[in-house]
């Protein structure tokens, strides 16, 4: 498994890294992934966030159509979970009202 995965990708000498599409399996970034990870880790959060932009942005378009849909599709269930956790947190913010005992 390891000779072919050295085959296919090229891999002389560990360590090695090679950042792959998951949906098309086309190659995004290898000669340079070590440094790019070097250089995002020693930028902080927003270096991270540009990085992966970036390998995002060579995806295939069939790839990034994918990931948006997948996005969305996320978001929209993301709401309904919020919307269903708020109207049940309601019914606990309103008060019942008090029945009055009738005069006997």
């Amino acid at each position: 498994r390891k000779q072919t995965l050295s085959t296919k990708f090229g891999i002389r000498g560990i360590p090695a890294l090679v950042i792959l599409d998951s949906i098309s399996g086309l190659v995004i970034s290898q000669e340079q992934a070590r440094n790019e990870v070097m250089y995002a880790c020693r930028g902080g959060d927003a270096a991270v966030k540009t990085t992966i932009q970036n390998w995002l942005s060579q995806t295939p378009e069939e790839s990034q159509v994918m990931i948006q849909s997948l996005e969305l599709s996320l978001k929209l269930v993301m709401e309904d979970e919020m919307k269903e956790a708020m109207e049940g947190a309601n019914r606990f913010l309103v008060r019942e009202k008090k029945k009055k005992k009738k005069d006997v």
